[in-house]
């Protein structure tokens, strides 16, 4: 776990990484900063943030590489999950936002669903499922529920009738 409750003056209130830096399968959860309020900058791999706040952007994540990570429950004025992010094979889900889970950044392979807000708002979305902020049929993309095994109990795997099962771009 990265500093539980650490309340950050600028950036990354879980941690803020250089642009070298990987995390990869941690939890970042319970942090706040102005920007990132989990993690900024860097790459983060197969990981959880949760829980994290930011002022102003990137409830989850700012400016960073995400892969294979859960982004659930984090909460900012713009990107409640994340902001100007990279994001390969993620889910944004349950966040809290004024404008955008996955706020002004690229997503491939993931799902984007049930954030406060909207789900997709400026962001270049290839294979990727969302309520808003995507065309359904276009380049790849769906507006269908991707059918959490049990959202309600935070168990966001895809269940096995999912449409996203096999939607993607390496399917």
């Amino acid at each position: 776990d990265a500093s539980a409750g650490v309340v950050a003056d600028q950036s990354g209130g879980g941690a803020l990484l250089g642009a070298d830096c990987v995390l990869s399968n941690c939890t970042v959860t319970g942090n706040s900063a102005l920007y990132g309020g989990g993690v900024h900058g860097g790459a983060v791999s197969r990981s959880v943030l949760s829980g994290n706040f930011a002022w102003f952007e990137g409830g989850g994540a700012s400016l960073c590489l995400l892969n294979d990570s859960l982004l659930v429950g984090n909460a900012a004025q713009y990107g409640g999950g994340s902001f100007r992010c990279e994001l390969y094979s993620c889910t944004l889900v349950d966040n809290t936002d004024d404008v955008g889970g996955a706020y002004e950044g690229s997503l491939v392979n993931s799902i984007v669903w049930h954030n406060a807000g909207g789900d997709v708002f400026g962001s270049d979305a290839r294979y990727t499922a969302a309520a808003s902020g995507v065309a359904h049929g276009v380049q790849g993309c769906l507006t269908n529920s991707p059918l959490f095994a049990a959202r309600g109990s935070g168990d966001y795997r895809l269940s096995y009738y999912s449409p996203c099962v096999d939607a993607g771009e390496n399917a």
